[in-house]
């Protein structure tokens, strides 16, 4: 894809767009499971996580959409070829540090760090696709 302002651009990003796409939209759907999750699905985690779980307040719930939406507006960014993505994604990196403070807390305190494996993954997924834009930016390939 080539634009008239700034280097052409390969059509590999297009393809890592479309990756990290995919990747915020399975983001948004556990999102949508999570906050839908009934009684019963919830009795069926072991008990550390039901806490979590229970006890997780409107501010991680806030952040964790806020890093969800934006972060899958970023992606839609980065296909499109818009600046606007790098801006997207680094407030999408902030609701997550958000979202994750709670849980990081929790894990700390009854030692379950272990339930912080794939959040650090997630982190580091977020703050790749910031990277990515801010880099993409810095080549001209967002306008």
């Amino acid at each position: 894809m080539e634009k008239a302002i700034g280097s052409a651009r390969p059509s590999w990003p297009l393809w890592a767009g479309i990756a990290a796409l995919v990747w915020n939209l399975f983001g948004v759907a556990a999102f949508i499971m999570q906050a839908t999750m009934s009684l019963e699905a919830l009795s069926s985690l072991p008990p550390e996580q039901q806490k979590l779980w229970r006890d997780m307040g409107m501010l991680t719930w806030i952040a964790y959409a806020l890093a969800v939406g934006v972060g899958t507006i970023g992606a839609v960014g980065l296909i499109m070829g818009r600046k606007w993505a790098e801006w997207a994604f680094l407030v999408s990196l902030a609701a997550i540090i958000t979202q994750f403070s709670y849980p990081l807390g929790y894990a700390l305190g009854a030692d379950l760090m272990h339930l912080m494996i794939f959040p650090a993954f997630i982190f580091g997924v977020a703050i790749a696709q910031w990277l990515l834009s801010r880099n993409w930016r810095d080549k001209g390939w967002l306008l």
